[in-house]
């Protein structure tokens, strides 16, 4: 972080977040984009993201399931 040159993505969470923002109903619902690519996803991310909402009584997708690698580069 001192040199000025930081990575351009990295996750800012840890897993659980997502469930406890989904129960507190911090989060917007994304069933619709979700349910339309299901076949893309494996099970295990699709469960990750399917969480509870204590405020609305039923789960939903509540995150889209991302996968991402870093690769770094030798000059």
């Amino acid at each position: 972080m001192t040199s000025g040159v930081v990575p351009d993505l990295s996750p800012n969470n840890p897993v659980e977040i997502l469930a406890l923002y989904a129960w507190d109903n911090k989060l917007v619902d994304v069933s619709g984009i979700v349910e339309k690519q299901t076949s893309q996803y494996s099970e295990t991310a699709l469960l990750n993201a399917f969480c509870y909402n204590s405020v609305e009584k039923r789960r939903s997708y509540y995150a889209v399931p991302y996968t991402c690698a870093v690769r770094p580069n030798y000059v």
